[in-house]
């Protein structure tokens, strides 16, 4: 039994279509023909394009960040929060390529698009946004602080005040350089 709200398969089926066209070129017929679902419902559940494409932001970007926590923060297999980050981007990378002629993130893709045209939109991107950032942050200040990664930088944007390990220009050996020293 399907357990998926008609909500649910509304956004669902518009997040597919939009990977492949643009939010303005597509209809909602087109949507609610691959939702299969009556026009007159998509009234009933949003009031406007606008205010469907906000929820369906949320819903793409609140699924991908518990789909990112899941696999960065609550992974119970590795603990190595090192090891959990490359396997992160191990499954992206493949993932990216899985779907080859295809925008991969939705949000990124829209990102471009409304972000200039709709203002409740962008700030569901930008919400979404800043809870991955949130997510990316715990797992690489879980590696510093169980030292399997130098501070480099600190949370509240200030300069580092002490040098680093960088990999030296004149040879393969890693030299202290300080960030700044970099053009």
């Amino acid at each position: 039994m399907n357990s998926q709200t008609t909500k649910d398969r509304i956004l669902n089926a518009a997040e597919e279509i939009m990977l492949e066209k643009s939010f303005h070129s597509v209809g909602l017929n087109q949507i609610l023909n691959v939702a299969k679902v009556p026009k007159g419902s998509f009234y009933h559940y949003f009031e406007s394009k606008e205010q469907f494409g906000a929820e369906m932001l949320k819903h793409y970007m609140d699924e991908a960040g518990e789909n990112k926590r899941g696999m960065l923060m609550y992974n119970d297999a590795e603990s190595d929060p090192l090891k959990r980050w490359c396997i992160y981007l191990d499954g992206s990378i493949d993932y990216i390529q899985s779907v080859a002629g295809r925008f991969p993130c939705l949000a990124l893709k829209l990102a471009s698009e409304v972000s200039d045209l709709s203002e409740t939109m962008r700030e569901e991107l930008a919400r979404g946004f800043e809870d991955w950032i949130t997510i990316y942050h715990k797992v690489l200040d879980e590696a510093v602080t169980r030292k399997l990664l130098p501070v480099i930088f600190t949370p509240d944007g200030e300069k580092p005040k002490k040098k680093y390990l960088f990999p030296s220009r004149t040879s393969d050996n890693m030299g202290e350089k300080d960030p700044d020293s970099y053009p």
